[in-house]
């Protein structure tokens, strides 16, 4: 932000008018006087940028650079606003999924964690190294060096003041390798990104606890708690964890619901308030997930917290307790979805289900009961099996309410409102409707510039530029056949063949 407010800058330009009229000379005729303050240039859509290999945007410093993945040459770059390789840095990046190497922006640094089982905070500047930091070191129990954990952070991946970094244990075969100790295992770490240091102890549980598969680890909308699912034995728990202090409370929830492969949480706005989503019913069978059976789980907000080995509250044994809890499988649907942010820090829940013939979106705002819209068959199994070419929903902020992002029913783009699902524009052509799998790949968006009120997205093989109300603000740029989509705050990209096309936000 700029240090001088707008009616500021007014001032000091009515100024400098009046003394040119005064007849005075430049500021530079003045001995000893500062030159007048530079009003910062507008922020705009830079023109298409070129890089010569296959890329996925990760992280920005909100100014002038990116860190993008290059699975091929095996290493992190950071490119400036004009395609310029300012630095890089060797890491392990999967080929097929070159975006699961989170980072995280933290002030003058980029957190990275590639999956080898470290996480290093390196200089945005020239690349070098801040801090390190490896659970496998950090005297938890981890028989052998491995990537136990995966990361997460408090719901975006530019970290402010408050932001922290949360790891997660995810081993479930002991086979592989494993971060349990004697007789605790530890669940959950939380790190400040400034120092790499442990923010709090870490949340250590039974050494035979496992994780219920997957991240689990779910934030709170107002990013104060976080809420981790996961079972001991023949037993299913809920931990709520405080993310200032790393207080934590748990109860047994074994008694609730039918765990199956295990449930899922999803927080809502109304403290103590979540989405119980039970487990899949059938493994083999990869469309049993898409059919989501839900309940509404409320605990109390005063259960007794501690710094020490999870120990479950049971319901059978605190008549207190087990008043407090209110389980409620009635017949609504609610999104049982992890949430996304929109740039202004609004969650949205968006998902893909099943009903009978139909193939609806459900989504909410994390306040109730779900809304549902129509999605196009052909989109579905698209993006059911073909996530990497971008998500099916995507949050952005409106001029009024959040929008969700979605493939059209009669065009090629779908705006709808986040707050009740309702229509609000269409625009784009589908020219492959009926096969988008084949030829091609229709519609791909997970990406908004709200510096500019622009939307981008992927559609028939070429990047768009919407405005929030649905006019297209540019001609279409071709980027070719079968191109991945990745975005940041102020960048976005599609990666096709063996180059990648980015836009950025230039000035602001």
């Amino acid at each position: 932000m700029h240090p001088f407010s707008h009616p500021a800058l007014a001032l000091i330009a009515a100024g400098a008018a009046l003394t040119l009229a005064a007849g005075c000379t430049a500021a530079e005729d003045a001995p000893g006087s500062s030159p007048a303050p530079s009003t910062p240039e507008p922020p705009q859509l830079s023109e298409a940028i070129t890089l010569d290999f296959y890329a996925s945007l990760l992280a920005d410093n909100d100014t002038d650079r990116a860190l993008v993945a290059d699975a091929m040459g095996g290493r992190l770059v950071a490119v400036g606003a004009d395609g310029a390789e300012l630095w890089t840095h060797q890491a392990q990046v999967d080929m097929d999924r070159p975006d699961s190497v989170a980072a995280y922006s933290h002030g003058e640094t980029v957190i990275v964690d590639d999956g080898t089982g470290r996480l290093r905070a390196l200089d945005w500047g020239d690349g070098s190294e801040a801090w390190t930091y490896t659970p496998a070191d950090a005297d938890l129990g981890c028989t052998e060096p491995g990537d136990y954990y995966s990361s997460s952070s408090t719901g975006t991946s530019a970290l402010g003041e408050d932001g922290i970094i949360l790891l997660e244990y995810g081993m479930i075969d002991a086979d592989r390798g494993s971060c349990t100790g004697d007789e605790q295992k530890a669940m959950v770490l939380g790190l400040d990104p400034a120092s790499g240091q442990p923010a709090w102890p870490a949340v250590q549980a039974t050494a035979d606890a496992q994780p219920m598969g997957g991240a689990n680890l779910q934030i709170t909308p107002d990013r104060t708690h976080a809420y981790l699912p996961w079972r001991d034995g023949d037993g299913s728990f809920l931990t709520r964890l405080d993310l200032a202090s790393g207080q934590h409370a748990t109860v047994d929830l074994s008694e609730y619901g039918e765990q199956d492969l295990g449930f899922g949480i999803y927080p809502q706005k109304a403290p103590g308030t979540l989405v119980y989503a039970f487990g899949t019913a059938d493994p083999d069978a990869p469309y049993s997930g898409s059919v989501t059976r839900t309940a509404l789980l409320r605990l109390p907000m005063d259960l007794p917290e501690s710094s020490e080995a999870l120990t479950p509250l049971s319901a059978a044994d605190d008549p207190g307790l087990a008043a407090g809890i209110d389980f409620s499988e009635e017949p609504v649907d609610y999104c049982a979805a992890r949430p996304v942010s929109t740039a202004s820090g609004t969650f949205v829940c968006a998902s893909t289900q099943l009903f009978a013939s139909r193939i609806l979106v459900l989504g909410s705002l994390l306040d109730g009961e779900a809304w549902h819209t129509d999605i196009s068959e052909d989109a579905f199994e698209f993006g059911l099996f073909n996530e990497q070419y971008g998500r099916l929903h995507t949050p952005v902020d409106g001029t009024d309410a959040p929008l969700v992002i979605m493939p059209g029913l009669d065009a090629g783009v779908r705006a709808v409102s986040a707050v009740d699902g309702s229509t609000l524009w269409e625009a784009g052509e589908d020219l492959d409707p009926l096969d988008p799998v084949e030829g091609s790949y229709g519609f791909g968006g997970n990406g908004a510039f709200p510096q500019l009120g622009l939307i981008p997205v992927l559609l028939n093989d070429a990047v768009h530029f919407f405005t929030l109300d649905g006019k297209e603000h540019a001609e279409a740029h071709a980027v070719g056949q079968y191109a991945e989509p990745s975005a940041t705050g102020r960048w976005f990209a599609a990666a096709a063949g063996e180059s990648t096309t980015l836009w950025t936000v230039t000035g602001g």
